[in-house]
Formats: C-alpha cells, structure tokens, sequence
C-alpha cells in the first residue's frame, strides 16, 4: 500500500471516528501503523491557552484505550 493510500485511510477513519467514539480505537490503531508507534493520544482544547479546559482526552496503546496512562499524563504531564 503506498503512503497515499494509507493517508486516505487514516484520513477517513478520522471523519468517522470525529462523529462516532466507538471508532477511535481503530482509528488509533491505523495512525500507529501509518507512523510505525504503538501508542498515541488525542488531545482537544477550547483554545490554544496553555490552561484552556480540554474538551477531549484520550490516550490509546495499539488500538486500546488506556484510562491509566491518560490519567498518568494529564496529572504528571500536561
């Protein structure tokens, strides 16, 4: 598959995740392999401030949401 076609993947899969939560652990499973990592994060603020209220976290290892390192970040991290 060419990087094209794996950025159209991705890039549909994220339309779709963007409407329906249920999609984001595939969609986060096809930005690992697009990237070559195993884990990634999605993070969305109100507005660029460094203290703006986030509106969406979520942090994924394979495809599979991880409640204790999203927390593990927000506490120590963010």
């Amino acid at each position: 598959m060419s990087q094209h076609d794996t950025f159209h993947r991705v890039l549909m899969s994220l339309h779709g995740a963007m409407l329906d939560d249920a999609q984001w652990p595939a969609t986060s499973a096809l930005v690992d392999d697009a990237c070559g990592t195993v884990g990634n994060a999605l993070l969305i603020a109100a507005n660029p401030a460094r203290d703006a209220p986030l509106l969406f976290a979520a942090g994924y290892y394979r495809g599979d949401r991880r409640l204790d390192l999203e927390r593990d970040y927000l506490d120590n991290y963010l």
